[in-house]
């Protein structure tokens, strides 16, 4: 949730582009635009800044997924510097899923009786 803020100014607009420009486009130089280059290209540019004030989400990291993959992907992210995102999965994620894998294990074993 958040305010939309239009900008139609130079001053927003220019460092904007070349920001964005220089991250997708490598070896990007914004020294070999011409100045008639950018004049004519910011008059069809509007510029749209998303201020955001809120925001909602859900948490679902593989809570459908086996504890045996969670596990995996809990290592993988240890071993990737997330340590912080391993925590919360190994927390929730995989306890719950471990939880589901008993009832499950404890409904086969009753009806193999």
């Amino acid at each position: 949730y958040g305010r939309l803020r239009i900008h139609g100014d130079r001053e927003w607009i220019v460092p904007q582009v070349m920001e964005h420009s220089a991250a997708l486009e490598p070896g990007f130089a914004p020294d070999s635009l011409t100045e008639r280059y950018v004049e004519t290209s910011l008059r069809s540019m509007v510029g749209l800044e998303l201020v955001v004030d809120r925001v909602e989400a859900k948490a679902k990291m593989g809570q459908n997924q086996s504890p045996e993959k969670l596990r995996r992907v809990i290592a993988g992210l240890r071993g990737a510097g997330c340590a912080e995102v391993a925590d919360w999965m190994e927390r929730f994620s995989l306890s719950r899923a471990e939880d589901k894998q008993a009832l499950l294990a404890g409904i086969r074993a009753k009806r193999a009786l």
